[in-house]
């Protein structure tokens, strides 16, 4: 099953797989936004475990921007 959620200029696809794992699927780099809605949709439901991909960090900019700014004010 494939769910396709409209951002403004990308999609997000939610791929579902046995064992409750579900991959995000970015058309395209994806903003906050766009993927907060997409684990909204992909953890709704009532289940015990889930376990979500995201896939590559280069489709997700704002979340790589984060990892950046983090790890240069880490000390390690």
């Amino acid at each position: 099953m494939i769910e396709l959620l409209a951002a403004l200029a990308c999609a997000v696809a939610i791929e579902a797989h046995a064992d409750d794992l579900r991959r995000l699927r970015p058309a395209c780099p994806v903003a906050f936004a766009p993927t907060q809605q997409a684990v909204g949709k992909a953890l709704a439901g009532e289940r015990r475990s889930l376990t979500l991909q995201f896939g590559r960090l280069v489709d997700y900019p704002w979340l790589s921007t984060l990892l950046a700014r983090q790890a240069s004010a880490s000390r390690h």
